[in-house]
């Protein structure tokens, strides 16, 4: 296999522990992870990867093409919108009936049960659901890490809300925690097991064992939420 083989194969997350043997895996989204004994090469990793060009090709594109027909929304009334694991139907309304003075005139997304969407900013429907999602977000996440961290005596610098669409969360070296706005489209005891793995990360910056018991002192059923969120990950797009 020459090099330019490998080159179309991109490792999206290595993860290196002492089992014997190199593991591929693609997620709900299209993420290529793959799983090598610890004291093996990169290029070695890369030459084993290679071989399973057409298989990992293969599935990439038939779960980006199932993900990007669940991801087709048009921002219109009936559409369905996940909030913390319920299905939420999408109403959009003119407000014509409304006092020009009112507020609810100018405020674009509404949530009570349903989504309403002020008609005037339909061209930028996603926009406003991501916005609804990272001040939602903020909050509750905040509140379930704090609870683990003093449960726990985790200390983090810090939390943040980004747009990422591959990542669930990530933990910085120097203890800042970012968590995407899509986790609180997840029920609630997923965006736990999420949290979760990212503070333990505070203690073990790895895969290792010591992280995963790390994670199974915190929440101990956290192998079915893993479980879990990585069948149905592919849900929380739109």
């Amino acid at each position: 296999m020459d090099n330019s083989e490998k080159a179309n194969i991109k490792i999206d997350k290595l993860l290196r522990s002492k089992r014997r043997s190199v593991g591929l895996e693609i997620t709900g989204e299209a993420v290529l992870v793959v799983r090598a004994p610890l004291g093996l090469s990169r290029r070695k990793i890369e030459e084993i990867v290679g071989k399973k060009r057409k298989w990992i090709e293969k599935k990439v594109r038939q779960i980006k093409e199932r993900n990007g027909r669940l991801s087709m929304k048009t921002f219109k009334s009936g559409e369905h919108f996940y909030y913390l694991g319920m299905q939420y139907p999408l109403f959009v309304d003119n407000f014509k009936s409304i006092n020009p003075g009112n507020s609810n005139s100018r405020n674009p997304l509404k949530f009570d049960n349903k989504f309403v969407l002020n008609g005037k900013y339909q061209h930028t429907a996603r926009e406003q659901f991501i916005a609804f999602y990272k001040k939602k977000a903020i909050v509750f996440i905040e509140k379930r890490a704090a609870f683990y961290s003093k449960v726990y005596g985790l200390r983090y610098r810090r939390i943040s809300i980004t747009r990422a669409e591959k990542r669930w969360g990530s933990c910085s070296s120097k203890g800042s925690i970012n968590f995407s706005y899509r986790l609180i489209m997840t029920p609630p005891e997923i965006v736990d097991y999420v949290v979760v793995h990212e503070l333990a990360h505070l203690k073990h910056h790895n895969h290792s064992g010591k992280f995963w018991r790390e994670v199974e002192k915190m929440l101990p059923e956290y192998r079915s939420r893993r479980n879990w969120l990585k069948k149905n990950g592919f849900l929380f797009h739109f």
